[in-house]
């Protein structure tokens, strides 16, 4: 039973889309975890504020760092599709995380 499921576990990473949308779901994973933090950072003082949005992002990034690692490692995914997806969704990621928090703070410093 668990050569089966690993044989089939085979056979849907090593195929592109699997490869891709595995990326997109980390990808998004990190943007759903940005979304959350920023969300309960704005809503305290300016120091808790910092650590918070700072603090979160380091430890997202190592996280996912490390995610991407062993997947890459431990499954036999198409790197490039792989790879291509997750930095496409992380830095669009990203991209919607600074305007969201820059235009919370415009928001907030000019009622």
């Amino acid at each position: 039973m668990y050569g089966l499921v690993l044989s089939v576990l085979n056979e849907l990473a090593s195929a592109w889309w699997w490869s891709a949308g595995l990326g997109i779901g980390i990808g998004l994973l990190y943007g759903a975890a940005s979304f959350v933090a920023n969300r309960y950072a704005l809503r305290q003082n300016q120091q808790v504020f910092m650590l918070v949005v700072i603090g979160g992002m380091t430890v997202r990034m190592v996280v996912a760092l490390v995610a991407v690692t062993l997947i890459m490692w431990l499954l036999p995914v198409e790197q490039a599709a792989f790879l291509v997806s997750f930095l496409g969704v992380f830095i669009i990621g990203i991209i919607v995380e600074v305007r969201h928090l820059h235009h919370r703070l415009l928001a907030v410093r000019n009622p």
